[in-house]
């Protein structure tokens, strides 16, 4: 694993692990983590291996930093700035000299699977997708991700303009800013879902705690691929954190990009 950094279009530096498979690369393939994530998550780690075992170079980014390593505070992140980035990322990833002509793919966990679908949609490039527990419209999620009752948390927003959300992963609370909620409270898949034409690979967890299946199934009806599939794994919480939760979903992921990114 190397780590490299990759600069965005105002030139800040975009922190990102870059991974080689054994073999000839069949392929590249873009892995994004989600809200409150990192590349140096486990299930992102593990699904970004499994991919590169099966033959494809894989580059995880660190979106914000702290968590993550890049250059935008957390506190400062919206989903504009994120989707923005990752296509910088995906452009320059695209461009690198063992990467250059070999076909793209991009997979995305939670928030970091609507910005992976959004990038499918709008970069002819991207010729394969796989979201993992995707938002997929923030209105039937928002409630709950923040430390308090909403009420409280939209309270925050209008007197100090910013308000927490506790990360299970770190064991902590995270500053979130008025922005990123302003920026997301209406957005929805609904805008973009059927610009998507690349084959696309659905998944949902059956006890996802974060995320229901309704989501899945909006992808599933929405995108514009004539090759798409959803795949539900029954008993997994969002972050796939037992061990044959996380094997089924690699296994899925690695399938998918080795039998359609060509």
């Amino acid at each position: 694993m190397t780590i490299i950094k990759v600069l965005n279009r105002q030139r800040k530096p975009l922190v990102c692990r870059l991974d080689f498979p054994k073999t000839q690369a069949k392929g590249a393939v873009v892995v994004v983590h989600g809200f409150k994530g990192s590349a140096a998550q486990v299930h992102i780690s593990a699904i970004a291996q499994s991919i590169c075992d099966a033959g494809f170079i894989t580059l995880r980014p660190d979106l914000t930093c702290d968590p993550g390593e890049s250059y935008l505070p957390f506190s400062e992140m919206t989903y504009a700035r994120e989707l923005s980035d990752l296509g910088d990322i995906t452009q320059n990833f695209s461009n690198m000299d063992k990467v250059k002509g070999l076909p793209i793919g991009i997979c995305g966990h939670s928030l970091g699977g609507m910005l992976a679908a959004e990038i499918a949609a709008n970069r002819e490039e991207v010729k394969a997708l796989v979201t993992l527990s995707a938002v997929f419209d923030w209105k039937f999620v928002i409630e709950n991700i923040f430390m308090k009752p909403y009420k409280e948390a939209m309270r925050d927003f209008n007197e100090k303009g910013w308000s927490y959300v506790w990360s299970k992963s770190l064991e902590r609370r995270l500053k979130v800013g008025r922005a990123f909620y302003e920026d997301i409270a209406g957005r929805t898949a609904d805008n973009f879902a059927q610009k998507i034409k690349c084959p696309t690979l659905v998944v949902s967890s059956g006890k996802d705690e974060s995320v229901v299946q309704d989501h899945a199934e909006k992808y599933l009806k929405n995108i514009g691929s004539m090759v798409k599939k959803m795949v539900i794994i029954e008993g997994s919480d969002h972050n796939y954190s037992q061990g044959k939760w996380l094997d089924t979903v690699c296994g899925l992921t690695a399938g998918w990009f080795a039998g359609h990114l060509q």
